[in-house]
C-alpha cells in the first residue's frame, strides 16, 4: 500500500520530510496554492525520480469562478481552468476539451499519471451525476488520443457527502462506473 500527501495551503516541508523518511511515497499537488511557474519548483524539490507525485487539477471549483470569496488562489492563472457552458456539458460537447486541456496541463510535469477533471454533484439523481458519469466515461480515451496514455489515468469523482447516503443513488452510480467500456486506471475521489 501507499500513502500518499495531500499538499495544502501555506509553505512547509512536510512532503519532504515524509519523503525523505519513507513515511509516504508520493503526493497530489494542489494548483490552487502555485502557479504554474512556481509548480515546477516545488515539483523538483520532491525528487521525481523517486516520489509519486500528481497533479489534483481541482478542476470541480471551476464553478465558483466569478463568484465574491471563491478563494481559488492561483487556479485561474492555469489555462486549463475555466468554466465550461453548462448546456456544452450536458450535450457533451464541451467534455472532451474540458479533459484534454486538464491532461496536457498536466503532461508539463515530471509526475506519475494524471488526474481527470470532473464536476461537482450534489444529487446522485441529477444532470450534473449523468454529466460526471460522461467525463469519468471520457478520461482514458480522451487521455490515449492526446497521447497521454504511457502513464496511469485517473478520473475524478467529486460527490458531496450526501451522495455516497443515498444508497440506491450511490449504488446505481458504483454499477454504472464498473460498466465503462474503457474504465480509467483508478479514480480518484473527493468528498464534498
Amino acid at each position: 500500500m501507499k500513502i500518499l500527501a495531500q499538499d495544502g495551503y501555506g509553505p512547509s516541508d512536510k512532503i519532504e520530510c515524509g519523503l525523505n523518511k519513507q513515511f509516504i511515497q508520493g503526493a497530489l499537488l494542489s494548483p490552487r496554492y502555485r502557479s504554474p511557474e512556481q509548480f515546477r519548483d516545488k515539483l523538483s524539490g520532491l525528487g521525481t525520480d523517486t516520489a509519486e507525485l500528481y497533479i489534483d487539477p481541482k478542476f470541480h471549483a471551476s464553478q465558483y469562478i466569478g463568484k465574491p470569496n471563491a478563494k481559488l488562489g492561483k487556479l485561474e492563472e492555469w489555462d486549463y481552468f475555466e468554466a465550461p457552458r453548462r448546456s456544452g456539458l450536458i450535450t457533451g460537447s464541451a467534455i472532451t476539451p474540458m479533459i484534454e486541456k486538464t491532461l496536457q496541463a498536466q503532461s508539463h510535469f515530471p509526475v506519475a499519471g494524471y488526474i481527470g477533471p470532473n464536476i461537482y454533484v450534489e444529487d446522485a439523481n441529477s444532470i450534473d451525476a449523468a454529466i460526471a458519469l460522461n467525463v469519468i466515461s471520457r478520461t482514458k480515451p480522451v487521455a490515449k488520443a492526446c497521447g497521454l496514455g504511457e502513464k496511469r489515468i485517473y478520473a475524478s469523482l467529486v460527490p458531496h457527502r450526501d451522495v455516497l447516503s443515498n444508497d440506491k443513488a450511490f449504488n446505481d452510480m458504483i454499477e454504472a462506473l464498473t460498466a465503462l467500456e474503457t474504465p480509467p486506471d483508478g479514480f480518484y475521489i473527493l468528498v464534498g
